[in-house]
């Protein structure tokens, strides 16, 4: 068999197996298990395959498409849920894989066509392929790590994948119509406009998700500034509540005097209507936590905990010069509990858990609760009931302060949240 033949044949099928690898890296955020995304990418392989060796004339065009289709189905079987983001996902793997692979067919051209062409040996033939898809690959990585950094940092809904995908459709059908109504060969100058035309269309897609994120980011600012300034007030009237205590506290000497020269004058009925004055005047809470603020938070998830028929344990504790901002400690712990009081409600098994560790420079909050339904992640973050998952942003961009990020593990029906705190170099909490 001719030499060429079998380096075609062979790197058709590292071609297929580079455009494999960057869809499993690609679809990362879309999945818990790397095994889910082994799988979609075993089946873009597999279809392809297939597709190469059917009777019937298929164009590339058309084959990859039913590729990419393949896999956005299995996408959906094998991890249910995120529909609206694995179908985004899919839309800009597709127009990817044609605008990148055209723009290093015209390189290709500009540099070693005519060498390729007159070359003899096969050896040559497949180095330079080895190069290039090498380099088509860790582009094509590069450009999927700087959408998933822009994407990870919203919510998508249908709404927005919609908006999103306009980008990628529009370059796949420019892609299409260039295919469809070329004549003839077309000349090296030509071939060069369009492999510019397919750069812009690449920065375009870039540019246009920057940009929505961006806009996503700063509704999600507004309402996050609404959701601290709510909880920086409540945290600035529990400091002043327990700074009353503090002061009644000092002054209980007193009002032990009192009580003691009224017993000795035998007034008791004026002894007992004092103290009743003194228990009405305050209510000291329960120390649990260490700390006035996360008691106040803890008593106050309790409470509600309690009439929702939730128990809620807690075995937490805030360390002695703790590298934390009170504050964020407060975001994290007001929001992580109150979805899992929101989830919990909903479970026959009515039950939180509230831990905490900590190894050296690493304080973890943990909060454990019942799932009625698997975990469904979506960008890193458990899908919303409401659609919107502020409070969990809220936790991640808190954690991002302290280069920490929120993690989840489902295990026997129940989810533990963890959010790590990585420590500074002053400390806060004191």
């Amino acid at each position: 068999m001719n030499s060429y033949v079998i380096v075609d044949a062979v790197y058709s099928v590292v071609y297929l197996l580079c455009l494999a690898t960057v869809l499993y890296v690609f679809t990362r955020p879309l999945f818990t298990s790397k095994w889910a995304r082994v799988f979609v990418a075993a089946s873009y392989v597999v279809t392809m395959l297939i597709l190469q060796h059917v009777t019937w004339e298929l164009s590339n065009f058309t084959a990859y498409f039913i590729g990419s289709c393949v896999s956005l189905v299995v996408m959906l079987i094998v991890e249910r849920g995120n529909a609206a983001a694995k179908w985004l996902y899919a839309s800009f793997f597709f127009a990817i894989r044609w605008l990148l692979p055209s723009i290093v067919s015209t390189v290709e051209r500009y540099t070693v066509y005519d060498w390729l062409v007159q070359t003899t040996s096969a050896f040559y033939l497949a180095l330079v392929w080895t190069i290039e898809y090498a380099i088509l690959t860790a582009v094509f990585c590069t450009i999927g790590y700087t959408l998933n950094r822009f994407l990870t940092r919203i919510s998508i809904s249908w709404r927005s994948a919609v908006i999103l995908c306009i980008p990628a459709v529009v370059s796949s059908i420019s892609f299409f119509l260039v295919k469809v109504l070329q004549q003839q060969e077309l000349s090296l100058t030509v071939e060069g406009m369009l492999a510019l035309y397919y750069v812009a269309l690449l920065c375009i897609m870039l540019v246009f998700v920057r940009l929505y994120v961006q806009q996503e980011q700063a509704k999600y600012a507004l309402a996050q500034q609404a959701t601290l300034h709510a909880q920086m007030q409540h945290v600035e009237q529990m400091e002043r509540a327990y700074a009353e205590m503090a002061t009644f506290k000092h002054d209980l000497h007193n009002h032990f005097n009192v009580i003691e020269q009224l017993i000795e004058k035998q007034h008791v009925a004026d002894a007992r209507s004092y103290m009743n004055e003194l228990q009405q005047a305050v209510q000291l809470p329960e120390l649990l936590t260490g700390h006035a603020v996360t008691d106040v938070i803890l008593q106050e998830k309790m409470q509600r905990a309690k009439q929702l028929g939730i128990e809620l344990y807690a075995d937490f504790y805030v360390p002695k010069r703790l590298h934390i901002e009170l504050f964020d400690l407060s975001v994290v712990l007001n929001n992580l509990l109150d979805n899992a009081i929101e989830a919990t409600q909903h479970c026959e098994e009515k039950t939180i858990a509230l831990s905490c560790t900590r190894q050296h420079d690493v304080f973890v909050v943990h909060v454990k609760n019942p799932l009625t339904a698997p975990l469904l992640l979506q960008n890193g973050l458990p899908r919303s009931t409401k659609g919107s998952g502020i409070g969990l942003l809220n936790v991640q961009a808190t954690l991002e302060k302290y280069g920490g990020h929120v993690q989840f593990h489902e295990e026997d029906g129940f989810v533990t949240v963890s959010a790590p705190f990585i420590a500074r170099n002053e400390p806060f909490v004191t």
